[in-house]
């Protein structure tokens, strides 16, 4: 469910959404994770809109943070077939065992100001008059996040997460994640004192191998304790 403030109605705001709808207005859809069971399903907001007028900008964005999060974040997959080549690569060992982490509210999670914030730190790289500009780039799409509701047409503006259907969205989601919980917590000296062999996330799903017989200080299920507590966004395992 997104979070927002819904627009005044007034004849002005109106007749300005006639020309926003074409712009920077996306409709309000929902979808379904088909593969878990009847019954267990929450609807996910999605922004749909064929005619986004930053859209440009947002795929910049987008290509500016993807090479920043390959490089310093290479446990973050982007298919199922680079995890295969991982594990292909990784002798099974005795006492092996995978723990899977659903990382609830993936898109909808952080303030406007949070996530420009872990965006801005995941680009450190860059130079100050580079980041300031990204910085303003950030802000921008975060704070002119528009839906319009698909029977009312009322109007809202998003004002918590990163808009999932944007093209924007998900880097903007891993990259605020990642600063947020995994940077702190990925090194391998980290995951060796928890029994934790490999870390990897595709989206909203991380996969954690751990080993029961590693001698550490302590247990994998501890890491995830301290994944929990490291972030706002919801775990469950």
């Amino acid at each position: 469910m997104f979070v927002g403030n819904q627009l005044a109605t007034t004849h002005a705001i109106r007749a300005g959404a006639k020309v926003l709808n074409a712009t920077v207005v996306s409709g309000l859809d929902i979808t379904v994770k088909n593969l878990k069971p009847r019954g267990e399903q929450t609807v996910r907001p999605l922004h749909t809109s064929s005619r986004y007028m930053l859209s440009g900008l947002s795929r910049f964005l987008r290509s500016v943070i993807i090479p920043t999060l390959k490089s310093e974040a290479p446990h973050i997959l982007y298919d199922s077939q680079t995890l295969a080549f991982e594990l292909s690569l990784l002798a099974p060992r005795s006492g092996d065992f995978f723990i899977k982490v659903d990382i609830r509210e993936f898109y909808m999670t952080g303030s406007p100001r949070q996530i420009t914030d872990s965006i801005l730190e995941l680009l450190h790289g860059h130079s100050a008059g580079q980041k300031r500009l990204l910085r303003r780039a950030t802000k921008l799409l975060l704070n002119h996040q528009y839906v319009s509701h698909p029977i009312t047409c009322e109007l809202f503006q998003v004002i918590i997460g990163t808009g999932m259907g944007l093209p924007h969205s998900g880097e903007f989601a891993n990259g605020s994640l990642y600063q947020t919980m995994e940077s702190s917590n990925i090194s391998h000296s980290v995951l060796n004192n928890f029994q934790v062999r490999r870390y990897w996330r595709y989206r909203d799903d991380a996969l954690i191998l751990a080993n029961s017989e590693i001698i550490a200080d302590f247990t994998p299920w501890q890491y995830v304790d301290r994944l929990k507590s490291s972030t706002s966004y919801n775990l469950k395992v």
